[in-house]
């Protein structure tokens, strides 16, 4: 608890990474990297970069590798808004196509999921800022367009 806490780094857990479009924000997007974003998202692949699948597979092997090595213990992970809404669509049993339907996380939403094992949890807590202020409370992704 507390400092005591070990912190590791996890690069499965990094957000998406965009390739040509890394470190820009996502209103410069244009084309169809733009359309997919925001009518696709399932069929999103950055250029020269990963695609919603890549980081699903990435998040959720980094995901059962945590779950394996920590039964019955409590664990925090910090990540990012693509990585978390990728891992949500798996831990809800949503196919592909329907990531979009899934609200984006707010900035330092909380989710809570209890595992038993790799093939079955409880999911917890959701999207949960209710620690923030109103004012602190990001909006959705239409605020990026």
């Amino acid at each position: 608890t507390g400092s005591d806490a070990p912190i590791e780094i996890n690069d499965a857990f990094l957000e998406i990474y965009m390739g040509d479009l890394e470190d820009r924000p996502v209103a410069e997007m244009s084309g169809e990297p733009r359309r997919r974003w925001f009518e696709e998202l399932y069929n999103f692949e950055a250029p020269g970069g990963e695609s919603m699948d890549d980081v699903a597979k990435r998040a959720w092997n980094g995901l059962m590798e945590v779950v394996r090595e920590n039964d019955g213990k409590t664990v925090g992970i910090a990540t990012h808004g693509g990585a978390i809404l990728s891992l949500w669509r798996l831990l809800l049993r949503l196919p592909r196509e329907e990531i979009g339907k899934i609200k984006w996380s707010g900035n330092t939403a909380v989710y809570r999921v209890r595992f038993t094992d790799e093939e079955r949890w409880e999911i917890v807590t959701e999207n949960d800022d209710s620690h923030l202020s109103d004012e602190l409370r990001s909006d959705s992704i239409e605020s990026w367009k």
